[in-house]
């Protein structure tokens, strides 16, 4: 997202903006990630059929689960949170797949990267929360990067059997 739009009449704390901006950038790719992942959900073959469709919905469902809090946690920072795909795509970080058929090894795979990708990403968005003193978006951006790095793990370990 180019610019963020602040609230009127809000005074956002110091720090505010820089933390926001990474909260924007991880609600948009928890938004792409829920629905790539979806999409393989919908779209996985094979002899891991049932496993890995079931492994995609557990994670598209907590992604999607965490979108309103993030979006909620621009507000309280004195910023609006985006509202269109154009500007989650803008603000995304990673890349999205079109739908239909591949290998689910590749969909594994394609899965993997986003995930250590993003919870680098979150390590960056707690050091900056922490740097200006705001505890409640460090503990946010831990919880994501915890949650990124063991389903990155899982990823891994699937794709070894």
């Amino acid at each position: 997202m180019k610019n963020l739009s602040p609230q009127k009449n809000f005074e956002a704390p110091p720090g505010a903006e820089a933390i926001a901006k990474k909260l924007v950038s991880l609600l948009a790719d928890s938004y792409l990630l829920a629905l790539k992942t979806q999409n393989f959900h919908w779209n996985v073959e094979g002899k891991e059929f049932y496993g890995l469709h079931k492994l995609f919905e557990e994670q598209y469902t907590s992604l999607s689960g965490v979108i309103d809090i993030l979006a909620e946690r621009v507000r309280a920072l004195g910023f609006y949170a985006p509202g269109s795909y154009k500007e989650l795509l803008e603000a995304a970080t990673i890349q999205e797949v079109p739908g239909g058929s591949r290998a689910a090894a590749e969909m594994l795979q394609l899965l993997l990267t986003d995930h250590r990708k993003l919870a680098t990403q979150q390590r960056e968005g707690s050091r900056i929360s922490n740097e200006n003193g705001d505890a409640v978006s460090a503990a946010l951006f831990d919880s994501r990067s915890d949650f990124h790095e063991k389903t990155a793990w899982m990823l891994q370990s699937t794709l070894r059997g």
